[in-house]
């Protein structure tokens, strides 16, 4: 992934995945990601959240592991559960009137099929 942002000379990503994916763990090596949506009803799985992240030299080193890279990151203001929707849809809503969150780092991997993931409003 690092590689591939890295040839194409990518400046910002925007992906969606599921608040229970533990693909969140590979995403939040780049960095802190910024919360577009919380809740997606257009998807066929709306528990879904979409991110934007910025792609930084740092961001790319962080992801390809390097011991050194450090990126600064907000502390978590809140975990979210991946199975408590009401808490998503409630993100969903202080996202459409402006606020702005961030997933801070790494979720917890509590089993096979849910996380806590650590979220800051910034």
């Amino acid at each position: 992934k690092a590689l591939g942002l890295a040839v194409f000379r990518a400046r910002r990503q925007i992906g969606v995945t599921q608040w229970n994916s533990t693909a969140l763990a590979v995403h939040t090596r780049l960095g802190p990601l910024e919360l577009l949506s919380a809740w997606t009803p257009a998807h066929s799985e709306p528990w879904s959240l979409t991110y934007r992240v910025t792609i930084t030299e740092a961001a790319l080193r962080s992801l390809a592991r390097e011991p050194e890279a450090e990126l600064p990151r907000p502390e978590p203001e809140r975990w979210v559960h991946s199975d408590d929707h009401a808490t998503m849809k409630a993100l969903q809503v202080e996202i459409e009137a402006g606020a702005r969150y961030v997933i801070t780092g790494r979720p917890r991997i509590l089993d096979h099929e849910h996380l806590e993931v650590p979220v800051a409003r910034v």
